[in-house]
């Protein structure tokens, strides 16, 4: 599949809920329920995003429903940064949002560096290994602390299905650390059909008497 197609491919996917559904409505964005929803925001916020001042692009951020999660927990709402491809989602995200700009495109359009950068099912439809983890390294090239994606499970709609991406966790964090320094793996938050994984920018090695940071 190439680039243009699974783009063109995720946007046929996710606008045939946005019509169907209420704009509040996690299915909206294609998550089964909104307490999933929220379990995955909290996940990836766990990174390490200081609420007050660390500044964190929300990749992917469909019709900005980590807003309200963040809103409602007290993060400093000037902090947050939020895009996606899909310009339905944006233009609706604003709606719903009317003190935050919204931006339509990926992460290759990013210039700005942010502290995070996270992003929640941004690898759920089906495309080539290599396109996500160029997404993932571009990530990490923007960010200033670290990156939090999460990935379906092949228990989640079975390894035959074939319109979504699943990975085995080990297996894909055991790849990730050979490119990464610093990683984390999370599991067991939505049973067996749902992983995160953290990339941190920095690196702590105990030099015994020394305990230096490399940046």
């Amino acid at each position: 599949m190439s680039k243009t197609n699974y783009k063109d491919e995720i946007l046929h996917f996710y606008n045939q809920f946005l019509g169907a559904c209420d704009l509040n409505n996690s299915e909206a964005v294609a998550w089964s329920s909104k307490e999933s929803q929220l379990k995955r925001f909290e996940i990836l916020l766990d990174i390490g995003i200081d609420k007050d001042n660390d500044r964190f692009l929300d990749l992917g951020c469909g019709l900005g429903h980590l807003v309200d999660y963040i809103r409602d927990r007290g993060y400093n709402i000037e902090n947050y940064a939020g895009i996606d491809i899909n310009p339905h989602y944006v233009f609706f995200a604003g709606i719903r949002n009317k003190d935050i700009d919204f931006k339509i495109g990926e992460i290759f359009d990013v210039e700005e560096k942010y502290d995070y950068i996270i992003g929640s099912g941004n690898f759920t439809i089906k495309m080539h290994l290599d396109e996500i983890l160029n997404a993932i390294a571009k990530a990490y090239e923007l960010s200033n602390k670290g990156v939090a994606f999460n990935f379906l499970t092949e228990e989640f709609m079975g390894s035959e299905d074939h319109n979504f991406n699943c990975f085995n966790p080990e297996e894909f964090i055991g790849m990730i650390n050979k490119i990464y320094p610093k990683t984390r793996l999370i599991t067991d938050y939505l049973g067996n059909e749902d992983f995160t994984i953290y990339i941190y920018k920095w690196v702590t090695i105990d030099y015994k008497n020394y305990g230096k940071k490399l940046n």
